[in-house]
């Protein structure tokens, strides 16, 4: 009978841990993309300030010219595109990630959603102490 408390316990404990370690681990996998998404656009603004070309270049050529050590890869297995062809205004995609404006506007959501749920159990405390 003890024995199936602590399992039941255990399983509880499972299922409310393993959304907030998905959540932290696609977040950690969201941010490695966005690094390596800043590091190829980088490169991207040094290959074109010594080459001097009016086109964007190619990931091969960023790792070929030395500016990148090897073709760079989304964590989450999402595929690079520019998404800006202006030298002035780089920016690459994930297809998987998409690009910083809909992070930003995630990030936010989620701090709606914590501020909602601390605000509600705040809520809860102060009935419970009346």
């Amino acid at each position: 009978m003890e024995l199936m408390v602590v399992i039941a316990i255990i399983g509880i404990l499972v299922t409310t841990a393993a959304p907030v370690v998905i959540r932290v681990l696609r977040k950690a996998e969201s941010a490695q993309c966005l690094s390596t998404r800043r590091q190829v656009e980088q490169a991207a603004v040094l290959f074109y300030n010594n080459h001097s070309e009016t086109s964007i270049p190619t990931m091969l050529q960023l790792v070929n010219g030395g500016f990148l050590n090897e073709l760079p890869h989304c964590s989450a297995g999402g595929e690079y595109i520019w998404i800006s062809n202006d030298i002035n205004d780089l920016r690459l995609g994930c297809s998987i990630h998409f690009w910083e404006e809909e992070e930003e506007e995630e990030e936010e959501e989620e701090e709606k959603e914590k501020k909602e749920k601390k605000e509600k159990k705040e809520k809860k405390e102060k009935k419970v102490k009346k």
